[in-house]
């Protein structure tokens, strides 16, 4: 595959998350690249072990830190002891959006970060926390210029941004994913 694609993948109950990925995928072009974008029920049909594709994750909570539905199982997959290293050598970054009035405050994003790291992956940026209660552009704008700014040094084999660093400290924090406010549904 080409250096210039990128895999976006999405966990998303209502929406935004959905919203976020698609936006990059039609952004991707004006950046030089080509984004491939899939929802994270899908997850059993990408072989992760041959992906040559940075991997772009965004996901919301639901609830108090509980995965949308398509994202469940490709939590679970990657929480497992037993799954394999798949991610050896992948580069990945996470947007994590949430609503900060949950205890577990972007959790499922905070998961997905730690467990692809654990499976072998490497941080090539930070990962962002989004914050409904602060509202998605105000934060989801300047992430998409550092994740292509960070994805244009991928593809000319320099540095990436955080790529070493750990995923709660390193973490950005940034805008939120305003669905199911106030039903108890967190966001997605």
């Amino acid at each position: 595959m080409s250096s210039r694609q990128v895999l976006v993948l999405y966990g998303t109950q209502t929406g935004n998350s959905r919203a976020v990925a698609a936006e990059l995928g039609t952004q991707a072009a004006s950046h030089g690249f080509e984004a491939v974008v899939r929802g994270m029920e899908t997850f059993k049909s990408i072989d992760f072990a041959a992906n040559t594709m940075p991997l772009v994750l965004i996901t919301s909570s639901t609830g108090n830190g509980d995965a949308p539905d398509n994202a469940e199982r490709f939590l679970r997959y990657v929480k497992k002891r037993t799954t394999p290293r798949v991610f050896e050598g992948a580069r990945f970054c996470v947007c994590a959006l949430g609503d900060s009035n949950y205890e577990l405050f972007c959790e499922v994003g905070k998961q997905f970060d730690v467990h692809l790291e654990r499976l072998g992956g490497t941080r090539f940026l930070k990962r962002c926390d989004v914050d409904e209660v602060d509202g998605i552009e105000t934060h989801i704008e300047p992430w998409q210029s550092r994740l292509w700014e960070a994805l244009s040094r991928l593809g000319e084999g320099g540095g990436a941004d955080g790529a070493n660093e750990g995923a709660g400290a390193g973490a950005d924090v940034g805008a939120g994913e305003g669905e199911g406010k106030g039903m108890g549904a967190g966001v997605g």
